[in-house]
């Protein structure tokens, strides 16, 4: 990219590479979570796996109550 070369805001979102970040929560990314956390999968690999970062994981878990 150029100096010069115009930019959007999407241009400044930390953490391309989480694919699903900024995107509403389904039912099925819920089951999936709650599987993974009782399995104690590794957060990290959580947020990998669902293409997330790690404090929407960690988010998540609270708000479904799993995590304090």
């Amino acid at each position: 990219r150029e100096i010069n070369e115009p930019f959007s805001i999407k241009d400044l979102k930390p953490n391309q590479r989480s694919g699903n970040a900024y995107k509403k929560w389904e039912k099925k990314d819920d089951i999936i979570l709650k599987l993974h956390y009782r399995l104690n999968t590794p957060i990290s690999e959580i947020a990998k796996e669902m293409k997330r970062g790690i404090g929407a994981i960690n988010s998540r878990l609270k708000k479904l109550q799993l995590k304090e």
